[in-house]
């Protein structure tokens, strides 16, 4: 406790005396970063000024500085006379040297004649103002010239400032490099910032002061909680033993590790899972316990403990007799005594993987079963469409007179066999086309295609049905859909038919409407809805089954495969279906689609 006490107390005013360095360096360079600001801002208003009062004396001077030589320059006889104008207006300033260059770089004008003539066209300040900017810098200078005299032991502050024709709206036609003497400012400034970190360190005096008191305080009551803890120790040690009680009784298998994988300790479960003592197992390294091939997979597990502190996992381990035992397996980490420990928890799984075994097999004979079934349905289908087709030729030309002359009860025989045929012909196709979605031999061919003569086609099908029940019967395209829209054209007749021909089977009197409109930009909807007898709560779901009819509806002639067709088909499709019904006020489906532009698909 003395030592965690005195190291406290030294870190404590080391970090202190960091602090107050950093503070001063903080100081120093806001100190620095104002007065540069404040400097630079007057070189540019005495910039300002010089534009205004004497720039109409310079301008001539400037515009021909490009034809004359170096030597023509330093002799120009208009020199004496700028130089008095620049006397009488930097008089009383601080200001111990100005030059003037043209856009070319050339000094055209300086207080100190003999650099008038130079270049200065590879300066970054000239060609930072040259530019439109500002660049300036703060220097020490041990002696400097200043009109036409030496000048010693000063602080000075340079800078470069764009010279423009007409105040600041004016393009730039000349540069205006100030040097200003701030060895006063610089003076207080420093004094300024001693002064800062002077009260700085006095006021971190004062709170290590207090932060000594705190920390007194707060060992002494550490002191005391440390008594507690050593109090506590015996209770600890007592339920160490109850968990080593929990360890050995434990109905899993149980290994205590370290990180190298070397086996600390081991309950009397794992021993009897595995075959060995525990002194055994107390020599030995996890891995002797695993197959060689489950290296890898050990590896990837110990990288996901160390960044989650949790691992689970199935494994197989080796039992004495050489024999394999599938195991599920749950890591935790956890220190004891100082060092990070695994616990490994191991379970017997043998016959929940028999279990599995036995259910995969189940599936697959029911997944055979299934291809079977979409098989001979397919088989069934294409064979009966055959014989069908050709009793719905002839009974059609029977009742055509192809054959002669039928009388009343013939024709009306003649009408129920081809009724019936059809009926027949139809569940033999939805049959047909179950068993290839199903089988998943259904392949969509998706096409531009105009929408209305689908429409069109598919209005003019049932609309004898519809005429004949009395039914309304109303199909309608938005004015917003696109003339031609990209899809199936087959199989979106399908869905058409199917719906439309479900919606008057169960409509007495009334309506089926057919309403086709955008949803937005990449969407479009198909609804059809009717004012039939609607569909209860609880068969909602179940009318996308395959073969399922509404109870009480058998006479109705029908599969039960229409919805069925269609829900796969808009899935295919990538759409959803939406269905919406009372009972006794009739049923609507909503089919929305992916809407493509037909420009995408033209070649």
């Amino acid at each position: 406790m003395i030592k965690l006490r005195r190291y406290f107390f030294i870190s404590s005013f080391i970090s202190f005396i960091v602090i107050a360095l950093l503070l001063g360096f903080f100081v120093r360079q806001t100190v620095r970063t104002n007065l540069v600001e404040t400097a630079e801002s007057k070189n540019v208003a005495l910039t300002q000024a010089f534009s205004n009062f004497l720039w109409p004396a310079f301008a001539p001077l400037v515009a021909e500085s490009a034809t004359l030589t170096p030597e023509a320059l330093q002799h120009d006889a208009r020199l004496p006379e700028l130089y008095r104008l620049v006397e009488e207006q930097l008089n009383d300033l601080s200001v111990v040297k100005i030059k003037v260059y043209n856009l070319e770089g050339i000094t055209v004008f300086s207080t100190e004649m003999a650099q008038i003539g130079d270049s200065q066209l590879d300066n970054v300040g000239f060609l930072a103002a040259r530019s439109g900017g500002v660049a300036s810098e703060l220097t020490h200078r041990e002696t400097f010239s200043a009109f036409e005299q030496e000048i010693s032991d000063l602080d000075v502050f340079s800078s470069y400032v764009p010279i423009y024709a007409n105040g600041s709206s004016g393009p730039i036609v000349g540069v205006f490099e100030v040097y200003d003497d701030v060895t006063p400012l610089v003076v207080r400034t420093n004094q300024l910032q001693w002064l800062a970190l002077g009260v700085v360190a006095v006021l971190l005096g004062l709170l290590f002061a207090f932060l000594t008191l705190i920390g007194q305080r707060t060992f002494n009551i550490v002191q005391g909680q440390y008594e507690a803890i050593r109090r506590n120790e015996q209770i600890l040690q007592e339920s160490e033993e109850k968990y080593s009680n929990l360890f050995q009784q434990s109905g899993d298998g149980i290994f205590l590790l370290d990180w190298h994988g070397r086996i600390h300790d081991a309950n009397l479960r794992i021993e009897q899972m595995l075959g060995y003592e525990r002194e055994e197992l107390l020599m030995m390294n996890i891995d002797q316990l695993h197959p060689e091939n489950a290296t890898q997979q050990i590896r990837q597990h110990t990288t996901h403990l160390r960044q989650k502190g949790l691992a689970q996992f199935e494994i197989d381990f080796l039992t004495r007799d050489g024999d394999l035992l599938p195991a599920e397996v749950s890591v935790t980490m956890f220190e004891l005594n100082g060092e990070q420990v695994l616990q490994g928890i191991v379970r017997d799984i043998r016959e929940r993987r028999r279990q599995e075994q036995a259910l995969r097999h189940a599936r697959d004979e029911a997944l055979a079963a299934s291809q079977m079934k979409s098989q001979l349905l397919a088989n069934v289908s294409h064979d009966l469409r055959t014989p069908l087709n050709a009793i719905l030729g002839y009974s059609e030309m029977l009742q055509a007179g192809v054959y002669g002359t039928l009388s009343g009860q013939q024709q009306e025989a003649t009408s129920q066999i081809i009724d019936s045929t059809g009926h027949l012909l139809n569940f033999v196709n939805n049959l047909l086309d179950q068993a290839h979605i199903e089988g998943g031999r259904l392949k969509l061919n998706p096409r531009p295609f105009p929408l209305l003569d689908l429409v069109q086609e598919v209005e003019e099908l049932v609309r004898v049905l519809a005429e004949a029940k009395g039914l309304a019967l109303h199909c309608t395209i938005a004015p917003e859909m696109p003339t031609q829209i990209y899809g199936d054209r087959y199989w979106l007749r399908q869905i058409l038919t199917n719906l439309l021909g479900n919606g008057i089977k169960f409509t007495g009197e009334g309506f089926v409407d057919l309403q086709i409109y955008p949803s937005g930009p990449a969407e479009w909807v198909i609804q059809v809805s009717d004012s039939g007898v609607g569909i209860a709560p609880a068969a909602r779901e179940m009318v996308f089954e395959p073969f399922w009819q509404v109870p009480g509806e058998k006479k109705k002639l029908g599969s039960g495969l229409g919805l069925s067709i269609v829900r796969q088909l808009v899935t295919l499709m990538n759409g959803r279906i939406d269905l919406h019904s009372e009972v006794g006020q009739g049923t609507t489906f909503v089919i929305t689609l992916p809407l493509h532009p037909v420009a995408e698909y033209v070649g």
